[in-house]
């Protein structure tokens, strides 16, 4: 077993943050304002004089002003009454204003329900259904933001939009999935956006987490002068992200020194070059799982410069099929230009969480979209940055 890696429940795994908007706001700790009699002079130094009204403000005796109380909107229909035909102008503007007004609703219990969730994850340990349910949890109110950002925009453009999220984040044809992007809001786009305010996790997948739950964590330094040395420790972020997936796997993870030399990479404490390649990654993860009789399916993709949303959506998949992702692009904190780090979730603005070995804490560390384009262009001075996906085989 690999030192760092824990046994039992362990540390909890990456998991999706909270909104800011969740997070409890603190409480006001200003302090009582002095009395204002205290500047004021003795009383008998005060001269008060009569002030004379203003010619431009003195009322006109019987003079009569306006009611400026402005008049109250009306009510904004119920949702619980369907549209009967396309609606256009003030109703339009009316029904999005009904519609946003229930995604506040619904933003608030989602996010109780995700703190319940984490709690009942930290009670209870790393089981699959209760990391599914802090996912979902997360999803909804991941959904539930869109939405709700493309609602204040009104008219058409949101209904256009609105259209789009529908069609796009649909599993099937009930949540949407055969929807037309005709920027008319008639019954179908009605029904079918209350019904993802209402039921905002509808959409989420579960995942089988049950070889995830123990989540493994190692610190690529963690073993200098135990099972490894300082030459291997400045590089070991490949076998320290490969014994991470190893155990997420449900395997055993050896030493990093031990990893490298099943990836078929150096050892020693010589000057030279101790990084791997993504070759020796593949290699060195089938070699020791399969010995452990753990049969594994990988596979690198390489991705140019540029292709930050390539990069993006292929973690995005490989994660919710249940695959353990590997990224080596540039280092995305100290700007090196080769780095490897275990990816834990793709969030829906582009933004992810890695676990980084090159931090003793390094777990559910989050990056967002724009420092991975600027780490895909430093990473490119040299090399393509490249993910590698790892899954048990279907026969396994």
């Amino acid at each position: 077993m690999v030192s760092g890696i824990p046994s039992g429940t362990g540390p909890l795994p990456a998991l999706p943050a909270l909104p800011p908007a969740t997070r409890p706001l603190p409480a006001g700790s200003g302090s009582a304002a002095a009395p204002l009699t205290a500047a004021l002079p003795a009383e008998d130094q005060l001269a008060v004089q009569p002030t004379p009204a203003s010619a431009d403000f003195a009322p006109t005796q019987g003079a009569s002003f306006p009611d400026t109380q402005a008049a109250e909107a009306p009510p904004l229909p119920s949702l619980d009454e369907p549209v009967t035909g396309v609606l256009r102008g003030e109703a339009l503007e009316a029904r999005l204003q009904a519609l946003q007004q229930e995604v506040g609703t619904q933003l608030q219990a989602a996010q109780g329900r995700h703190q319940e969730a984490l709690g009942n994850l930290q009670q209870n340990g790393l089981h699959n259904d209760l990391i599914n349910n802090v996912l979902r949890h997360q999803h909804a109110i991941d959904r539930l933001n869109q939405v709700q950002t493309i609602l204040q925009q009104g008219g058409p453009d949101a209904v256009r939009q609105l259209q789009d999220f529908i069609k796009s984040t649909a599993t099937d044809s009930a949540t949407g999935a055969d929807i037309g992007v005709d920027n008319q809001y008639g019954p179908t786009t009605d029904r079918l956006a209350v019904a993802r305010v209402r039921e905002p996790d509808s959409t989420y997948i579960e995942r089988d987490l049950s070889h995830q739950a123990q989540e493994a964590f190692v610190y690529q330094y963690g073993e200098i002068g135990e099972n490894g040395t300082a030459m291997e420790a400045q590089a070991n972020c490949g076998p320290a992200s490969m014994a991470m997936v190893i155990e997420r796997l449900g395997g055993d993870a050896p030493s990093m020194q031990q990893i490298r030399r099943e990836a078929g990479a150096p050892t020693g404490n010589r000057q030279g070059t101790y990084g791997l390649n993504s070759d020796q990654v593949e290699r060195g993860l089938q070699n020791v799982l399969g010995e452990q009789g753990i049969a594994i399916e990988t596979n690198t993709q390489i991705f140019r410069s540029r292709d930050v949303e390539g990069v993006t959506n292929a973690m995005r998949e490989a994660l919710a099929a249940g695959e353990q992702v590997i990224l080596l692009t540039a280092n995305l904190e100290s700007g090196g230009r080769g780095h490897y780090v275990v990816v834990t979730e793709v969030r829906d603005d582009g933004s992810f969480v890695v676990d980084d070995p090159q931090n003793e804490n390094g777990q559910g560390q989050v990056h967002t979209a724009e420092e991975l384009a600027a780490g895909m262009r430093r990473r490119a001075q040299d090399r393509d940055t490249r993910i590698i996906t790892v899954a048990r085989s279907a026969t396994d």
